[in-house]
């Protein structure tokens, strides 16, 4: 009984730290895609004032 239940609370806290893991890389993503969407703008600007 003793063992089970120390078995689960440790795949219990094993697959929380996945899905933290998960949920801290989806943020991550999220703030590399608006970095690059805003790199991309910059970029399209400078482009737009070299041909004016």
């Amino acid at each position: 009984m003793d063992e089970k239940k120390v078995i689960s609370l440790t795949e219990y806290k094993d697959t929380r730290l996945q899905r933290n893991k998960r949920k801290s890389n989806k943020s991550e993503d999220i703030e590399r895609v608006k970095t690059l969407n805003l790199f991309m703008k910059v970029l399209e600007t400078i482009h737009k004032q070299s041909y004016k």
